[in-house]
Formats: structure tokens, sequence, C-alpha cells
């Protein structure tokens, strides 16, 4: 994707996955310290039209709903009792990502000026990836012990909005295929869950996005409380998702930028709740391949990083920006890995026997 500036010619070039998120109409570009505003989008033709915008004190940060699909199983290593721990899988898969909005965000406060939508076709990239999948007695846990909350308002159009997607989805559970009854009628799942969306949005925006539908899914009670128990873990992975995207480049030797993460409530490949890391180029270069060797030494880094981090609800340095995570999700990412080891030594105890594996 190239960038051009009125009356400079080509400032710049963005490769095709990363061209979403950088310079979509209304995103900020920086070329030589100054900003160029993104006035135009030519997908078709790979050009972006910015102009100069030294009056701008403020930059974007798009946010995109990814989707994974495993392709290949290369090989599968289970942790020593992974009933209770993880199972940790090298894969060929297929990444789908979309970005549907974005933030406004002060340069020297950080502080949330506004939001926009983007309105950009779904991408498809063939890469390699890595999966942490926890184990059903590991969710169990994490569900018993999960905060409730207090139920949240989902606007005035929600009933309508229901209706619509039973209605698409023919009345039958997405899962099961079961037909609801008087008794037990359908319930609408949202796959991203609304307080994400007003953690970083005003009401309305929220809620639109949160209703759209493919956030959106049918399920009986049954299947929708065994997800909301996996949600349980979701608030933990987020956190550690983070932590692990920072990290791992370390061992890696590579920039963060060249990985991509998903989380998945309930992992379409294996009904657990799972962290994925992926190469973030088509095709993949060998960088999550290498994970598996190395998650004791990067477990017990993310355990470290996270119990010795002095923030209360989450920073930069640990599980993500107030806002950008989760709610709670600093504790709950530090109680999942106190889960899988119950300290940095023990953990990395259940796992040696992958340094022999692998």
């Amino acid at each position: 994707m190239i960038v051009q500036a009125e009356g400079q010619g080509v400032i710049g070039t963005v490769d095709r996955p990363s061209a979403p998120r950088l310079v979509h109409e209304g995103a900020i570009y920086f070329h030589r310290a100054s900003p160029y505003l993104i006035e135009k989008l030519d997908w078709e033709q790979g050009l972006a039209y910015a102009r100069q915008a030294p009056e701008i004190d403020y930059y974007t940060v798009a946010s995109v709903t990814t989707q994974v699909k495993r392709l290949t199983l290369r090989r599968r290593v289970p942790t020593e009792g992974y009933a209770r721990g993880v199972a940790l899988s090298e894969e060929e898969i297929l990444v789908r990502s979309r970005p549907v909005a974005y933030r406004r965000i002060h340069l020297a406060t950080h502080e949330t000026l506004g939001w926009g939508e983007i309105e950009l076709p779904e991408q498809e990239m063939e890469t390699e990836g890595f999966r942490v999948t926890l184990g059903p007695a590991l969710v169990e846990l994490l569900a018993e012990e999960e905060v409730p909350v207090a139920p949240l308002d989902y606007g005035p159009d929600w009933p309508q909005v229901r209706e619509q997607i039973l209605a698409r989805d023919g009345h039958r559970c997405r899962l099961c295929g079961r037909k609801g009854s008087p008794e037990r009628p359908l319930e609408v799942h949202h796959v991203t869950p609304l307080r994400a969306f007003l953690s970083r949005y005003t009401r309305s925006v929220a809620l639109r996005l949160a209703h759209a539908p493919e956030n959106l899914l049918t399920l009986c009670p049954v299947c929708h409380r065994q997800v909301e128990r996996a949600r349980g873990a979701r608030t933990a992975l987020s956190g550690l998702a983070y932590v692990l995207r920072h990290l791992a480049p370390v061992f890696l030797m590579c920039d963060s930028a060249d990985l991509g993460t998903a989380v998945e409530a309930r992992d379409v490949e294996t009904g657990q709740p799972a962290v994925i890391l992926y190469d973030a180029v088509p095709g993949g270069v060998g960088l999550t391949s290498q994970l598996i060797s190395l998650w004791p030494d990067l477990a017990q880094a993310a355990m470290e990083r996270v119990s010795g981090c002095p923030c209360r609800d989450g920073c930069p340095s640990c599980v993500g920006p107030v806002g950008e995570s989760e709610e709670g999700a600093k504790r709950a990412a530090h109680r999942l890995l106190q889960a899988l080891g119950g300290s940095g030594e023990g953990l990395l105890h259940g796992l040696q026997e992958i340094h022999r594996l692998g």
C-alpha cells in the first residue's frame, strides 16, 4: 500500500495486512515525526491519500475483530496434568480479520478524544500459529472464582435485535442445534462482551458495535452457561495474551508487531478457552513455531512480569493499559498463571517434559 501526500509524492509504504489498521480513512500516519491525515484509501489500487496536518494533536488506534481457523496441526504437547493445566500446539492457521472502528487518542494525555468507524473488507491470511489451550478443570476453577457483576442495560433496541438474530439462526442453538422451548427459551450471546465496548466507546457507539450481527450467536441455556463459564477464563486470557505478545519478541528476537494474537472464550477447534499467537506475515516466517520449546521460560517471565509490576489494574508494562484490557484482567491473568503452576518454579517443573519432547 503506497501512501501519497499532496505536493510531496510518495511518503511511505505499508504492507497489505497492516494497511487496514494503519492507513484507513481518518487514520493518522506519521512521517518524519509529522502527522498526516489519511483522507482517502483506494483499497483496490493500493493507494492511500494523505495531507500534512501539523495542527493535529492526537494519534489513532484501530480495533480489529480476529478469527482463527486451524488448517493443519503440526504437533500438540499437553503439559503434565493437562486436565488441570494447558495444552500447547503448533499449527498452520487461517486468520480472518476486519477493522471495525478506531479511537483518536491525545498525544500528551492519552485520553480518548473521539472515535470513528472503518469500512473495509475482511482480510484473510494463511500463516503459522501457536495455541495455548486451557484444560477443563482449570476452566472450572476459574469459573468458581469469578467475581459477579451487575446486569447490563442492553439498550431499548435489544428486543428487536434479539429477534432478528433468533430468526437469522433459524431459532436453533448454533452449538448443539437444539430448538428452544417455553421452559428453556433460546438466548442471544455476545461473542465480545458489551463491557469490552463500553470501556472504549460512548454508550451509543458501544451498543451499535456490540449488537452487530457478527458479534451475536443464538445459544440454548445449557450451551450459554458453558460459554459464560469459559468467559471467566477470557479475562485472564486477554491479559495473558497481551503480556505474552510483548514478552515473546524478547525470546524470538523480533518486533512485537511481527506477532498477532487472538483470544477465544470457546475455541472452535477444541471447545476450550485458548489464546493464539501467530506470525503477522503471510505464510509465516518460523517465529511462533519456536514457542513450544520456549514456553517454560516464556511462562516464567510472564509470571514474574505480572506479579512484579507495581500497577493496580493493568498498564502497558504488564497486561495492557487500563481501558484497553477487560476489567480485572491483571488479577485474573495473575490467578491463571498461579493456577498453572502455583509459582514460577512450580510452573517450570510441570513443563520440563516439553523441553525433552521439543
